[in-house]
This record gives C-alpha cells, structure tokens and sequence, in this order.
C-alpha cells in the first residue's frame, strides 16, 4: 500500500478518530471532480489527437476514483470496524 493511501483508512481501521476516514474520502472525491473539469477542458483544447486520448483517459481514472472514494464514505460512514 503506498503510503498516502494508508492515512485515510488508519483511523477507521484502528477505530482512533474513524470519522476523520469518510472526511478524507469526501475530500478526495471533491478534488476529483475538479480534477475531471480540468481534463475535460484540457481535451478540447489539446493540439494533438494523442494529447486529447489521454486526457480522456484521465477522465475515465478520475470517475474511477470518484467512485472508489464516494465507496469509502459509505461504507466508512455507517458504523466503526469492531475490534
């Protein structure tokens, strides 16, 4: 696990602060909804076709990752891993 990942889900995994888990997810999935804005503008801008395929693929990895984080405040959000 890389290290970023591992502070977000400490909390809830240790049950010290596990509120602060579904926070980070929510923020994380603000940040990729921006994220997705700044790709979809850089596609239409792009002066290469190449240069806007992989800014679409950025998109589709940031919806992935939206997904992920919204899954993350679910699940984290209804009751504290028990011990």
């Amino acid at each position: 696990m890389h290290q970023g990942a591992a502070g977000p889900i400490l909390p809830w995994l240790t049950s010290i602060w596990p509120w602060l888990t579904p926070l980070a997810a929510l923020g994380f999935a603000v940040i990729m909804v921006l994220a997705y804005r700044v790709h979809e503008r850089l596609m239409h801008r792009a002066p290469t076709p190449r240069i806007a395929r992989r800014d679409s693929l950025n998109r589709v990895t940031n919806v992935v990752l939206l997904l992920a984080s919204l899954a993350v405040v679910i699940v984290c959000s209804q009751e504290p891993l028990s011990t």
